[in-house]
């Protein structure tokens, strides 16, 4: 499950490259943490899963090419407590 959490979380930062919605991020952003936390992850894995994801991205990716998606992916980490908050079953 992790490996193709991994591969959808790539596929859907592409497409979000393609074709920017700040609200399809928050609301996917959202989503996810509550349907993976449903499943027993634990909030430990969004800031390694981002991280692997952003080394990744570095290497291949030309220096140019990764400072304007680094934003994103760096919105995401300082985020999770919020979103780890807004989606928290115990505080709805």
């Amino acid at each position: 499950m992790m490996e193709n959490n991994s591969r959808n979380f790539t596929r859907f930062m592409a497409a979000l490259f393609h074709h920017f919605q700040p609200d399809v991020l928050v609301e996917t952003a959202l989503w996810v943490f509550r349907t993976y936390r449903a499943h027993g992850f634990q909030l430990a894995y969004w800031p390694a899963n981002i991280d692997t994801a952003m080394e990744v991205a570095e290497e291949l990716l030309s220096d140019g090419s990764f400072e304007q998606i680094r934003p994103f992916y760096h919105w995401l980490v300082v985020n999770i407590p919020h979103l780890a908050r807004l989606t928290d079953p115990q505080e709805a």
